[in-house]
């Protein structure tokens, strides 16, 4: 079991790392640039607090409400997945790993749409001003 359990705690650790890179590279290109740490950091210490704090702050941001809804909807899913897995890791309770797993596979599918908006430079919340 021990195996198991090791082997979904990778998974998901492997799987909160990649999206984390991509929310990374999403909030860096904000017009008010979001810099989430990616040097010598830890999962529970130094990323999920930094998510949070970005979070927190998209609200300040001048791009459209679909863009806003968008990066707000991919840093929830991040957030959760990452408190999913630190829960499943600590008590190894199936339901949590799955729980963790929908939330970045959903995540993910709108981490897609976020880049594609930061390649094309997000929207102008007031294209007429």
């Amino acid at each position: 079991m021990s195996d198991e359990n090791d082997f979904w705690t990778e998974r998901l650790m492997d799987r909160l790392v990649r999206y984390y890179l991509g929310i990374h590279k999403a909030f860096k290109a904000l017009p008010i640039p979001i810099e989430l740490p990616v040097q010598q950091v830890g999962l529970y210490a130094d990323l999920l607090p930094a998510v949070i704090q970005a979070y927190k702050i998209l609200d300040e941001e001048p791009i459209s409400q679909h863009d806003m809804a968008t990066a707000t909807t991919v840093a929830l899913y991040w957030i959760a997945g990452c408190e999913l897995t630190v829960a499943y890791a600590a008590s190894h309770e199936a339901h949590r790993a799955d729980a963790a797993m929908l939330q970045l596979m959903a995540g993910e599918g709108h981490l897609g749409d976020l880049l594609m908006a930061a390649r094309n430079g997000y929207q102008d919340p007031n294209p007429d001003a």
